[in-house]
């Protein structure tokens, strides 16, 4: 009888899922998602360059555009059904091997309410997986947040 060693693998981190309530059709708050980004993402907090900056979804990627006029690509789309599902690579800042996945769904409570369900998984691409994904874990509750205020309705 051989025995075995322990494995040192160590299990994949869980997803971070965060979810709100939009007053807008299931339509209407993918666009409100996409084509709007700029309007009310959280940029002083959450983007590379801070206040001044803003980003959009340009040529299947998203990228977020300096004050000075310079790019950096966030992510590259891998799903895009709107109304239903956006689903892109997630690496601001970093390299694209360095890339997790952030996944959003729209799916419609009733004729007027959105629920938009963001999960952000991958994080084993990620040498300091568990720091950033602790980071996301709280960071994504302000970015929903503003979605929502955007779009109108509870988080």
């Amino acid at each position: 009888m051989t025995a075995t060693a322990p494995s040192s693998a160590t299990p994949p981190l869980p997803p971070v899922r965060r979810q709100g309530v939009g007053k807008a059709s299931p339509e209407r708050a993918f666009e409100a998602w996409t084509a709007e980004l700029g309007t009310w993402w959280p940029f002083h907090s959450h983007s590379v360059w801070g206040d001044g900056a803003t980003a959009g979804f340009v040529d299947g990627q998203l990228v977020e555009t300096g004050p000075d006029g310079a790019n950096h690509i966030w992510g590259t789309i891998t799903t895009w059904e709107p109304g239903r599902r956006l689903t892109m690579t997630w690496h601001p800042g970093r390299d694209e091997t360095a890339a997790t996945t952030v996944d959003v769904q729209f799916d419609p409570l009733d004729d007027t309410q959105t629920l938009v369900t963001l999960t952000h998984t991958g994080w084993e691409n990620r040498p300091d997986a568990r720091d950033v994904r602790d980071n996301y874990r709280t960071g994504w509750v302000g970015v929903v947040g503003q979605y929502v205020d955007h779009v109108g309705g509870p988080t």
